[in-house]
């Protein structure tokens, strides 16, 4: 499931993706993770699928999902 805020002035929707990850035996774990989803540009090929380091579009996919917890779009608590 994807919980996202409003858009942005950009356009961009930003939140998280949860589910449920398989964990010892029949037991089921919450597990998150931040997410952006950016409106593609005109005349714009974005780059799909798994982003690694070193990639060009890298850099800017990270601050993208860095913003949703710098831009409180979603809370990520530190765990003690």
């Amino acid at each position: 499931m994807i919980l996202l805020g409003r858009p942005n002035i950009h356009g961009a929707m930003s939140g998280i993706l949860t589910t449920l990850a398989v964990g010892d035996g029949s037991q089921l774990i919450p597990a998150a993770s931040p997410i952006t989803l950016i409106p593609v540009k005109p005349g714009h090929e974005p780059v799909l699928g798994l982003i690694r380091s070193g990639m060009e579009c890298f850099d800017e996919y990270r601050r993208c999902v860095d913003q949703v917890a710098v831009g409180r779009f979603a809370l990520f608590p530190a765990l003690s």
